[in-house]
């Protein structure tokens, strides 16, 4: 019997960490920089050539700190700003512990499209089109390493990119 209880006790821990999910969007598109600075206790720095941008890029955010669970803290967060309203959560995950395919289906449902590279060098593609975002999942397989790269995007992001850009300037 004591067994047995070890038993569940260990099969629900690992259980409970493998089917871990985390809502990746926690501080929706359109929250305001002072907030996202707050919550995650992060420095945001502003553009020295347009004071429009900002972002957390360089040390960003990890991924523990965002969704509260320490299997995400790998994960690293990088959000940009658009006159001072988020527009861009940017994640990256080099160690792929984390299904985040199935991360991603269960908050927004399943994929609008997919481009699944069926090699074990590669990229898997994955979009969800929403009302008011695109969400654009890469799996990207090569050398024995695997890479996955997240993107949340307003769709204002192009509209405030384009209101931004000069007829000079090129923005990527």
């Amino acid at each position: 019997m004591m067994k047995f209880i070890v038993y569940l006790i260990t099969f629900t821990c690992t259980t409970f960490h493998a089917f871990a999910n985390c809502e990746y969007e926690r501080l929706a598109l359109g929250t305001g920089i002072e907030m996202v600075k707050s919550i995650y206790d992060t420095d945001v720095l502003q553009d020295p050539n347009n004071s429009t941008f900002a972002s957390t890029a360089g040390k960003g955010v990890s991924g523990e700190i965002v969704c509260n669970q320490e299997i995400y803290k790998n994960l690293k967060f990088d959000f940009l700003f658009i006159e001072k309203k988020l527009n861009v959560i940017s994640i990256i995950d080099e160690e792929n512990s984390i299904n985040h395919v199935d991360n991603l289906i269960k908050y927004y449902g399943d994929p609008s499209s997919k481009n699944i590279n069926q090699l074990k060098k590669g990229t898997d593609d994955y979009r969800w089109q929403l009302q008011d975002k695109n969400i654009f999942l890469q799996i990207i397989r090569k050398n024995e390493v695997t890479r996955t790269n997240i993107k949340i995007v307003s769709n204002d992001y192009t509209k405030l990119i384009e209101k931004q850009r000069g007829d000079d300037d090129i923005l990527h």
